[in-house]
């Protein structure tokens, strides 16, 4: 979700050549933090307890949220006005606000926790 939704800001926010660099790197450090979230989700891993496997799967979530605050940071603070125009970054500070409370859902085991047997049908 996080990938998928900041590539066109990065690609499109570094379009210039004089930020090709930051775009590929803005890019990289999104894919590889959300992909690593995707295998560690995704891959039958075994671990000796629960409690240890769900620790890394929630580490990997925040790194992935984190990976799309370094292009919208550098793009709200540290854009050269020649090379971008007013782009506005409140969208995508939603859009990882709300990756982030869904981190902290899975963490809390929210609503399941506080809600057994409602969810089991």
């Amino acid at each position: 979700m996080v990938a998928g939704s900041t590539t066109p800001s990065i690609y499109y926010g570094f379009y210039c050549e004089e930020s090709k660099f930051y775009r590929n790197l803005y890019m990289s450090i999104v894919w590889a933090s959300n992909m690593s979230a995707m295998v560690f989700l995704l891959l039958p891993i075994k671990f000796k307890s629960y409690s240890t496997a769900s620790t890394i799967r929630v580490v990997s979530f925040v790194l992935g949220a984190c990976g799309a605050w370094f292009p919208i940071i550098h793009m709200r603070h540290w854009r050269d006005p020649d090379l971008m125009y007013n782009f506005d970054t409140y969208p995508y500070w939603l859009g990882v606000t709300a990756y982030l409370i869904g981190v902290l859902f899975f963490l809390t085991k929210f609503p399941e926790r506080y809600f057994k047997g409602w969810f089991d049908n």
